[in-house]
């Protein structure tokens, strides 16, 4: 409706403060999307002056810090995650070359922290293609986080599901018949309950999405298994979700404490 538009932009402007961007360190970029640009049909032709015609994969993303730079030399961690015989997880990151760099129709030598950036590389089309990068991590190599199968987690539990706001007149025994006669859903109001061991979650790391099983909790500390290895420091902040009524809900946070890194291949 266009309507307090200018209210809206105003109080944004005056009330969120810039960020402070990082130019200096190592670039780091987090993977949102990857695709493969080449049309149906396309070839690879190979004459005297060298190869032609496809064109690697595009991973799509937001810089967090650094500057990066068309030819710079880049990692991309987790990368390849396959089981061997013994159903042992490996990982092989894919190194390549930034050929491209891209914001809207806009091409661009370099690249700095805010906005979509689209990071034109020399990998293999089938290995970007239907966003199979995304909840990777792009940096220099050898200043990479390491590869996490295991997280230990300080963890902050909110007190209620968000969404809707609590009746304190009812008692806490009586929350899900309450909200089931009133509003016909019995989770509305489902008081957010500590890990106990077994318990499956749904964690956010950067842009990685998966699920994770509490093998140990002692007091806010939690000790997690996860079903794919995540590439992320010491420290970083994540998002916790448990599943109510066939969905996963927000129930909380964590920061990183230490975890189980893998070795590389």
């Amino acid at each position: 409706m266009e309507v307090n538009v200018d209210a809206v932009v105003e109080q944004l402007c005056q009330q969120i403060p810039m960020p402070v961007r990082d130019y200096t360190s190592d670039p780091r970029m987090v993977v949102i999307r990857s695709f493969d640009i080449n049309r149906p049909g396309d070839t690879l032709k190979l004459s005297g002056k060298g190869a032609s015609g496809l064109k690697g994969g595009v991973a799509g993303g937001s810089i967090t810090r650094g500057v990066l730079r068309v030819n710079d030399v880049v990692e991309i961690r987790p990368g390849l995650v396959t089981r061997d015989s013994n159903n042992h997880i490996r990982v092989r990151p894919l190194r390549t070359r930034v050929v491209s760099l891209g914001s809207e129709s806009t091409q661009l030598k370099f690249a700095v922290p805010g906005g979509l950036i689209g990071v034109g590389t020399l990998l293999d089309p089938f290995l970007c293609r239907q966003d199979k990068l995304v909840g990777n991590v792009l940096g220099k190599p050898d200043s990479m986080p390491k590869v996490f199968i295991e997280l230990t987690i300080h963890f902050t539990l909110l007190r209620r599901l968000l969404g809707i706001a609590g009746n304190d007149s009812v008692k806490e025994t009586q929350y899900e018949q309450y909200m089931q006669d009133n509003f016909g859903d019995s989770s509305i109001l489902t008081k957010v309950s500590k890990f106990k061991k077994h318990d499956v979650l749904q964690i956010n790391v950067g842009a990685c999405t998966g699920l994770a099983t509490v093998v140990g909790v002692k007091d806010d500390l939690a000790k997690l298994k996860l079903e794919r290895p995540v590439c992320a420091d010491i420290g970083e902040s994540i998002a916790l979700s448990r599943k109510f009524n066939g969905s996963f809900r927000l129930i909380g946070w964590a920061k990183i404490v230490k975890g189980k890194a893998l070795m590389l291949d």
